[in-house]
């Protein structure tokens, strides 16, 4: 593919849905981005928690009847979108049940039907509470417009997933979020973007944001980011802090490809053809 167009969702969580409400409610934002031309789709993290009611203190539990009971059924209902809208899904990321262990997924559904799971492999705080697993494996994945990864929120501030991402060498990193601070929507928002300068790729970053009636905190916002060279913007398309929203680009891989070839502000790159070795001198 020469070009992709993306859509990021700036999904409003509120308080406890039905399985059917919170399906209608992603189902709307899939239509408006197939509606908008969009090729690609990419969901928040977590955004299966708003079937939880947080008020009855046993989230813990909650979420594991998620990851037993819905989550199986969310990954075939996100095929059936994808095909049917012939539109590629990240339907965000949810808590997946693997042999008595729960992991937090992100779930991509191409729009030909095929299904790509991502373990988020970094945990967060509320994640061990939870006692969630940490997944064990990194993955880059071909798909029709290129190479791709996801990094899950936290997964994007490692220099290890850095590093791994360095050999892969993809075209598009999705980074679905879940921020509930500024620091914190900060600490994805910077490093999405340093992904983007070394890797010389296209990051498309989302988070949650706060239904009006919700009591959970959130505070996100989508970013779809590119690396700062000739021929590229400037600045990333944002959406507005806080605000249930749609933002969309059209991401321009030919470009990508051949300034990648060109350029000489591709750091990872001139990193692997460096000829004298680094040295590190600690006093």
């Amino acid at each position: 593919m020469a070009s992709l167009r993306v859509a990021a969702v700036q999904f409003p969580l509120g308080e406890k849905q039905t399985a059917q409400s919170f399906l209608n409610k992603v189902q709307i934002f899939i239509k408006e981005a197939h509606d908008n031309g969009a090729q690609v789709v990419v969901f928040p993290e977590l955004i299966t928690t708003e079937l939880v009611d947080w008020d009855k203190n046993t989230d813990a539990e909650q979420l594991q009847a998620i990851a037993l009971n819905f989550t199986p059924l969310y990954i075939e209902w996100l095929k059936v979108q994808a095909q049917s809208y012939k539109i590629s899904v990240l339907g965000g990321t949810s808590p997946r049940a693997v042999d008595g262990q729960i992991f937090n997924t992100a779930i991509l559904a191409l729009a030909d039907g095929t299904t790509v799971l991502q373990d988020k492999v970094f945990l967060t705080p509320d994640e061990k509470k939870w006692n969630w697993e940490a997944g064990t494996e990194f993955k880059t994945f071909n798909t029709p417009w290129g190479k791709t990864a996801i990094t899950t929120c936290f997964d994007c501030e490692f220099p290890i997933v850095s590093k791994m991402l360095s050999k892969a060498q993809p075209e598009v990193i999705l980074v679905p979020s879940w921020t509930s601070t500024e620091s914190g929507l900060n600490r994805v928002d910077w490093t999405a973007k340093s992904r983007a300068i070394e890797h010389y790729a296209f990051v498309v970053k989302t988070g949650t944001v706060a239904d009006p009636t919700s009591t959970q905190i959130h505070f996100g916002k989508a970013s779809i980011i590119t690396p700062q060279d000739v021929g590229f913007p400037t600045a990333p398309i944002e959406g507005n802090l806080n605000e249930a929203s749609i933002i969309y680009s059209n991401l321009d891989l030919n470009l990508l490809r051949q300034r990648r070839k060109e350029t000489g502000y591709f750091p990872d790159k001139e990193q692997k053809i460096r000829k004298s070795a680094l040295k590190l001198i600690m006093d």
